[in-house]
């Protein structure tokens, strides 16, 4: 079994009396009332464990549940989080165990009759037979493509589509092979057939899914493979078909297999984030981006001890008459890894020399810093290589709360659970448990 992590970052409000689903993987802040719309399938048997979340403010008057879910019912791993209870939330007791082809999600059930919920970062641990990190980028009907479009998307992060490839491409420091490229399509109504297909280095892939016209659900290619190599840049097309009508697209994603214990995190956004100088911004590992100035909204549990490293960055635009730095950022405190951009260079820029060894319950974000100057500076994908020891096992620190010390139990009931708040941040300490070097940042400028 290995290790990697799954979950969605920003911040979700949800009001009393109300019943959500989301997604174990992507963009949290799409929700949805029929769970179809955000389930994953697992191709991969293994255990989901470790379940995280952070309540930042909650004003419900009544018992809110968050539940992994299995095949549309309710699976072991569970948070009750009691009226007006905030801070971390952990279940490092109940799994869940999935055969390949079963599909997962998460729900979300507020109680009461008055308030709301504001609910941060989600993580969950994925411990597969065969090493598999989920790249996905979902959403709720995020996506529109008209008659004839070419547009492109990235491997993972946030769940939209843009017309320029280079904005929404990964930069690969986990080789391996993708296979299980997968769309989700809600509504559609074009009179012709459309094409997803993975793309490597600007040029098709193997992988495709054909959507015939006015067809809608869930597509999904189970046969055909790519082959990652170090250093490639990886994406997937959409071709519209040429016809009157419109193709909604509310997630899409694959699965990376390797045999070394490695994920690239990524995170990305539709458009990039444009920020404005003199600002310091926070965003989260993996999933949609979203430049807050607030860093506990992105923060995201990382429940196994890892190594971290390759902290990349991809600049669409720069205007900024002065410097900008990307940093690691564990626990509220600079890791060791940075990434310093001149003045209006833009490209994919990168970290090769430092890393972040980090500790089960470890919180993690990215920052970005713009001195003091005039101009903007526009990120459009972040990305960090996670290499867990094969030797240690999965444990879990987080400065949540546990659900229950009882055993826990895989099969379709979870242990009783009783959960407490912290009202304040993780305690956990903030410094960086490996020296940093002088830094060697490599970078691709145009």
């Amino acid at each position: 079994m290995s290790s990697t992590l799954l979950g969605w970052p920003g911040s979700v409000s949800t009001t009393s009396a109300l019943t959500r689903y989301l997604g174990i993987n992507g963009r949290g802040a799409n929700r949805a009332t029929a769970e179809a719309d955000v389930q994953q399938t697992l191709r991969v048997a293994g255990t989901l464990r470790n379940f995280w979340t952070n309540v930042a403010s909650n004003s419900l008057n009544g018992t809110s549940t968050l539940r992994i879910r299995k095949d549309a019912a309710n699976g072991n791993g569970v948070l009750s989080i009691s009226a007006a209870a905030t801070g971390e939330f952990l279940d490092a007791v109940n799994t869940d165990d999935f055969t390949a082809g079963q599909k997962a999600s998460i729900s979300l059930v507020t109680e009461g009759s008055s308030g709301t919920l504001a609910q941060n970062s989600t993580t969950v641990e994925y411990d597969a037979a065969v090493h598999t990190a989920r790249m996905v980028g979902s959403a709720v009907s995020y996506s529109t493509a008209t008659s004839g479009q070419v547009l492109y998307a990235n491997p993972g992060g946030s769940g939209g589509f843009v017309a320029t490839e280079a904005n929404v491409e990964g930069k690969v420091r986990a080789p391996g092979t993708a296979k299980n490229l997968f769309l989700r399509v809600p509504a559609n109504t074009l009179a012709a057939s459309s094409t997803f297909i993975s793309r490597k280095n600007t040029a098709n892939g193997n992988m495709t899914l054909s959507v015939g016209a006015s067809t809608t659900g869930f597509f999904e290619d189970t046969s055909n493979t790519d082959t990652w190599a170090d250093g490639d840049l990886v994406s997937a097309q959409l071709t519209a078909g040429v016809a009157a009508g419109t193709l909604s697209i509310s997630g899409r994603g694959m699965d990376i297999q390797n045999n070394v214990e490695q994920q690239d995190m990524l995170a990305s956004i539709v458009g990039g984030y444009a920020q404005a100088q003199n600002t310091t911004r926070y965003f989260p590992v993996m999933g949609g981006m979203e430049g807050l100035s607030a860093e506990a909204t992105d923060q995201m549990n990382c429940p196994f001890a890892t190594t971290l490293s390759k902290l990349r960055a991809y600049i669409s635009a720069n205007s900024l008459s002065v410097t900008t730095t990307v940093r690691s950022r564990k626990n509220t405190a600079n890791g060791n890894q940075s990434v310093s951009i001149a003045t209006t260079l833009t490209g994919w820029f990168e970290d090769t020399s430092n890393t972040d060894s980090v500790t089960a319950g470890d919180l993690l974000t990215i920052s970005i810093a713009a001195a003091a100057g005039s101009g903007t500076v526009t990120s459009n994908t972040l990305m960090l290589l996670s290499q867990v020891d094969q030797d240690q096992s999965s444990s879990s620190s987080s400065g949540g709360a546990d659900n229950s010390s009882s055993s826990s139990n895989s099969s379709s009931s979870s242990s009783s659970s009783t959960v407490a708040s912290e009202t304040s941040s993780s305690s956990l300490s903030s410094q960086s448990s490996s020296s940093s070097s002088s830094s060697t940042v490599a970078s691709e400028t145009s």
